[in-house]
């Protein structure tokens, strides 16, 4: 636990971790483009119809893995670079040290995509309404949209931006199991967007249940209601974690670890 309160710490009192934040929304500016325009035009633009545009557009999903997942897997790196990794070491050991780095830079990848969308919206929500007659009847063909009406239309767009940061936060772990076996800093920041597009592509072959790119926006994968689909969805990404995690446990970092620790 020590060492994970002591990676949080590190990475919240860092400036990159709020410039990577600050990415993230003008990354969704940015994506949007000429619909921005729009949004401050026209009186039946709604906050809920240009998210799920968002959510659709292939730049941003590239630039959210390429910024916020690509960055944080390459903390590993900067531990190797800067070594900080061999204080961890003798501290802890390899595992811990492993299993401490997946849980911190899962969560501040996740945080990272899931307060930048979010601070979005809000900020868009300022001009338009949350959602009007047409979105909702196009989310109604979701297993999420009944939530608009019948509870909160926040909370519609907040599990949507949950799932979509869950599935980051996966990409940001392939990222880090990879640096394990070549800690090289570019290797780290282009692997998790590499890996999401070859994956996926692997992935359209599959069942629908199991193709990443429904699981992660929030598809009808398994025709359940809410509480099921969204259940599924986050044991999808955790199981898929917990392989990677076996992976660096078994193979990557401990041969890279052990070699560092003959330097200590």
């Amino acid at each position: 636990m020590r060492i994970i309160l002591s990676d949080y710490y590190r990475s919240f009192t860092s400036k990159k971790i709020y410039i990577l934040l600050f990415f993230v929304i003008i990354v969704c500016v940015l994506s949007l483009g000429d619909y921005i325009k729009y949004i401050m035009k026209n009186d039946d633009a709604d906050v809920i119809y240009f998210f799920n545009l968002l959510l659709d557009i292939g730049i941003f999903k590239n630039m959210i893995i390429l910024f916020a997942a690509g960055t944080c897997s390459a903390f590993f790196c900067d531990d190797w670079n800067n070594r900080y990794i061999n204080s961890m070491i003798v501290r802890s050991d390899n595992k811990k040290y492993c299993i401490s780095k997946f849980i911190t830079s899962g969560t501040i990848t996740f945080i990272v995509s899931f307060l930048g969308i979010l601070l979005f919206c809000l900020f868009i929500s300022l001009f338009i309404p949350l959602y009007n007659d047409y979105s909702y009847e196009e989310s109604l063909l979701e297993p999420y949209g009944f939530i608009i009406t019948k509870f909160n239309p926040w909370l519609y767009i907040i599990i949507k931006i949950f799932n979509f940061s869950i599935s980051c936060s996966f990409w940001s772990l392939l990222g880090i199991t990879v640096s394990t076996f070549k800690t090289d800093k570019f290797l780290a920041l282009v692997s998790p967007f590499i890996g999401y597009y070859l994956l996926s592509e692997i992935s359209e072959c599959l069942p629908g249940f199991l193709k990443l790119r429904l699981i992660t926006y929030s598809y009808d994968i398994i025709d359940k209601p809410l509480i099921p689909t969204l259940l599924y969805t986050i044991s999808f990404w955790t199981i898929l974690s917990t392989i990677l995690l076996i992976i660096c446990n078994c193979s990557g970092p401990l041969s890279i670890l052990r070699h560092n620790s003959c330097y200590l």
